[in-house]
């Protein structure tokens, strides 16, 4: 973490290198860089790029891109084998994702922030992800056809899988300030994923979870979009099973608050509340009015379901060591090592959800009612 902390200080001294253009270089002579894996083996980096090509493309045609690899010692040197290798000058400033394999980021997570925060257009709202699969190089590989942006999939699947702006991790930007913050960060776990034909492409898996200045571990899907709602994330969407069909449930303007106190022998607990609002998006295999007290029922159905995968998402990060939700804030006073008290801390959690609109009310008006649909919600 002090390499972290030192790095980060670096930057903002520099102006946090939020980069210029590319001066007088000549475009023809720039590798335009979308996206970056970064392997780690035996004390050398590999570091692969996936570049625009330029020769021979057309404004007819899809974009097509190319990967090229070089490794050293270092990640300059690795990038210096690169403008060798391509002849070119290397522009980071389009560059949407970089990928990390499991090695590079649990092993050299310093290090390589550091390079980041060094490079002269490298931007700090790239998406910083880790990779599932053996190498991080895989996942730009993994499209024979080189026929679009293998970095720009991964900068979009982040934003719809709740890795927003607002969130811990989503950019190198905001790893650095949750490492700072917290001392750990939660970033998109990427892997390949076949396709029909010759085509693959990369997509979400979960999270990959940094703690300290290492890779702690992985969580799965579930749990990485419960820890991103309670962290904050914009909306979600509920399926509510009950007697004779279902109901989807749309939650919007999600909060949370915590606090610490602690029970009868002593031990810390931590009381965490998330709140929201709700709508009821459709419902499905009932022919019933579903009205505000049928909806209220769904409501309090979702809210209790979704307070049992928030304590579960909770204890799988702190069961790799990582306080993704700065907890130890909570413990500040009356604990020593309030991140110890974080990390063991029993946990409970309420959701309440209030009802904003039932939303089927108008669509599918009770029998015998006037036929105008009126709205109860």
């Amino acid at each position: 973490m002090k390499a972290i902390r030192r790095a980060a200080l670096a930057l903002l001294a520099a102006g946090m290198l939020l980069a210029s253009g590319c001066g007088s270089t000549d475009p023809d002579r720039m590798a335009i860089i979308t996206g970056a894996a970064i392997d780690l083996a035996d004390g050398m980096y590999e570091l692969t790029i996936e570049s625009i090509k330029v020769e021979g493309s057309s404004l007819d045609e899809p974009i097509e891109t190319q990967t090229f690899t070089a490794a050293g010692r270092s990640l300059d040197l690795a990038e210096a084998e690169l403008e060798r290798l391509t002849g070119s000058r290397l522009y980071w400033g389009h560059a949407q994702a970089l990928v990390l394999s499991e090695a590079a980021a649990r092993d050299a997570l310093p290090p390589i922030l550091d390079w980041v925060m060094r490079s002269g257009d490298l931007r700090l709202t790239l998406v910083l992800a880790v990779s599932r699969a053996d190498g991080a190089k895989e996942i730009f590989l993994s499209d024979p056809s080189g026929s679009y942006s293998v970095a720009s999939a991964i900068a979009g699947a982040a934003r719809d899988g709740g890795f927003s702006e607002r969130l811990a991790g989503a950019s190198t930007h905001r790893a650095l300030e949750a490492l700072l913050d917290n001392g750990a960060a939660l970033l998109p776990a990427v892997r390949p994923a076949e396709q029909e034909e010759d085509r693959s492409y990369a997509v979400l898996d979960g999270g990959a979870v940094l703690a300290g200045s290492g890779l702690a571990g992985f969580l799965d899907e579930d749990e990485a979009r419960d820890m991103l709602l309670l962290l904050g994330a914009e909306e979600a969407r509920e399926l509510v099973r009950f007697d004779g069909g279902a109901a989807g449930i749309k939650i919007e303007d999600i909060s949370s608050s915590a606090a610490a106190s602690v029970t009868e022998d002593g031990a810390p607990l931590l009381r965490v509340s998330v709140s929201g609002g709700c709508v009821t998006e459709y419902l499905d295999g009932g022919a019933e009015q579903l009205d505000e007290e049928r909806a209220r029922e769904l409501t309090d159905a979702a809210s209790a379901a979704l307070a049992q995968r928030i304590e579960r998402a909770i204890e799988a990060s702190r069961a790799l060591g990582a306080d993704i939700a700065g907890f130890a804030e909570q413990f500040e006073k009356g604990y020593e090592d309030a991140a110890d008290a974080a990390l063991t801390a029993e946990v409970e959690v309420s959701v309440e959800l209030e009802i904003t609109d039932t939303g089927l009310i108008s669509r599918f008006p009770a029998p015998g009612a006037d036929g105008m649909g009126r709205r109860n919600g």
